[in-house]
Formats: C-alpha cells, sequence, structure tokens
C-alpha cells in the first residue's frame, strides 16, 4: 500500500528485502535454517517483462508508473544479460527473481522516477 511506498519506511524495506533476497532456494522445509522457493514466487515458464509484471501484481499490488515500468523493464533486461556467464535458464530466473524481488520491495519510489 502508499505507507509501504512512503520514504519513512526505506530502512524497513531494505532490511526486509536484503533478507529476502540472501535466502537460499529450497522448495523443502529445512529445520532451523530460513530458505524460500523462488520458483514459485512467479508462474512457470514466465521470463523478461512478463516476470516483471507478475512480480509487481505480487508484490506492489498496483501498476508502477511509465517511468518506473522503464526503469524495471532496463534492471530486468539487465540482469538477463548480466547472468549468463554459463547458468541454465532456471539459475538466470532464479537471479533475475532475487534482484527483482530486492528492488521492488527495497528502492523508494523517487529512485524509480
Amino acid at each position: 500500500g502508499a505507507s509501504w511506498h512512503n520514504s519513512g519506511s526505506t530502512i524497513q524495506r531494505l532490511d526486509l528485502a536484503l533478507s529476502l533476497s540472501e535466502l537460499a532456494h529450497s522448495r523443502q522445509r529445512i529445520a532451523g535454517t530460513a530458505a524460500l522457493d523462488f520458483d514459485t514466487l512467479a508462474p512457470a515458464g514466465v521470463e523478461g517483462v512478463s516476470l516483471l509484471d507478475a512480480l509487481v501484481r505480487r508484490f506492489w499490488q498496483r501498476e508502477p508508473g511509465e517511468t518506473e515500468r522503464a526503469t524495471l523493464i532496463g534492471f530486468v533486461e539487465g540482469a538477463l544479460h548480466s547472468s549468463e556467464n554459463g547458468a541454465t535458464p532456471l539459475e538466470r530466473r532464479r537471479r533475475t527473481i532475487r534482484g527483482l524481488l530486492h528492488v521492488l520491495l527495497a528502492a523508494p519510489k523517487f529512485a524509480l522516477a
């Protein structure tokens, strides 16, 4: 909501985003260890801008403005190209989700403008 995107919650958003984006990927529950199944955050087979749209709907629950969207698309395209170094498509997808999750939750609205 609006309170999440105001500048007063920047530190809390950054803390949450760092914690989530640094979690290990796992589909299983591991006793005593935090993990996140990055594959379940967006529908299977969704890539690129469609992946961005799915994560924005899920975490922002609002449509981004034109400038925000253009900035996020640039991030996705850059993330896809920079993570190609021998990574499998599934690894690239997880890295992109991890990075997008961090940006969507941590970046204040003015930083995306």
